[in-house]
């Protein structure tokens, strides 16, 4: 049985995938990448939610009954400043 955290988006239903995008920056090396499976409607804004997190080459891929539920995320520092 998965644990309430696990299946509880919070209100919104994209608390607990948001938490996870800010957080997983912290964890990841430079070129690594993350790949969630959202439900049927949260493709497209988890996708957005990634871009505007930092996260490059999103992208959205369907599942087999050609709903976006697989979003893709590649995690890339910026370049240092002078």
């Amino acid at each position: 049985c998965d644990p309430v955290l696990a299946l509880d988006g919070g209100e919104s239903g994209m608390e607990i995938i948001e938490r996870f995008i800010t957080a997983s920056k912290d964890h990841l090396n430079d070129g690594a990448w993350i790949a969630l499976e959202v439900h049927h409607d949260q493709g497209d804004p988890v996708a957005s939610m990634c871009q505007s997190s930092g996260f490059v080459e999103v992208s959205v891929r369907k599942d087999l009954a050609n709903i976006g539920r697989f979003v893709f995320a590649k995690w890339q520092h910026s370049a240092p400043t002078s």
